[in-house]
């Protein structure tokens, strides 16, 4: 299998990813609105509709954050790349490749981050609800995180190879900050995990850096 045909099928599954996403939004709205009747017409609510929005959010966000990287449809503010357009055209160039790798950085933290939470939720059998009334496992939507954000990473770094393809005076640079990424991340796994805090404040951190400069 050639890098063209990897290429494609990575393109179907975030796409797919991203279907499936919007068949949930969708499937949500239809529960709320019936949860909404019930309440409303006959005084008796759907059961496990708060539980089950709340740790939906999370998997139809996580879904469809690989496809809307890829498509360039990340919420962002232009004011800062218009400047930069108008004054140095060469730099803004060369700014889509750095925001893709502190995308790259952030999610790869994210995803490390998120990984023992899933397998600690896995094999615990962690769940929300009431036992014997009505359970929710609480390891897919983990997992739904995890794979969105690997998604992610492997979206930026397909940016990155097209910059660096595509620019002969970045090959260099991207392969070695590709390198050192890949060794942090070994790292990271192997000896020192971060904490969820420190995770949550380095995602946040690179959301609003990522924002606010327009990528």
């Amino acid at each position: 299998m050639n890098s063209s045909n990897i290429t494609t099928l990575f393109a179907h599954l975030i796409r797919s990813m991203n279907g499936a996403g919007v068949v949930w939004v969708f499937a949500l709205m239809f529960l709320i609105c019936a949860d909404i009747a019930g309440r409303t017409l006959f005084d008796r609510p759907l059961q496990a509709v708060p539980e089950i929005v709340s740790l939906s959010l999370i998997g139809c966000v996580f879904l469809q954050i690989a496809f809307a990287i890829s498509m360039n449809r990340l919420t962002r503010a232009e004011l800062l790349l218009d400047q930069i357009r108008k004054r140095q055209p060469a730099l803004a160039i060369s700014l889509p490749p750095l925001f893709a790798l502190a995308g790259l950085v952030v999610f790869g933290a994210i995803a490390i981050g998120a990984w023992p939470d899933f397998w600690r939720a896995l094999t615990t059998r962690e769940f929300v609800g009431v036992e014997g009334i009505y359970t929710l496992p609480v390891s897919p939507i983990k997992f739904f995180v995890v794979a969105g954000c690997v998604a992610a990473v492997l979206t930026y770094a397909g940016q990155l190879v097209a910059a660096a393809r595509s620019s002969s005076s970045l090959s260099l640079l991207l392969a070695s900050a590709i390198a050192a990424l890949i060794g942090l991340c070994v790292v990271l796994a192997w000896n020192v995990l971060p904490t969820d805090r420190q995770v949550g404040i380095l995602a946040i951190a690179g959301v609003l850096v990522l924002i606010a400069a327009g990528t």
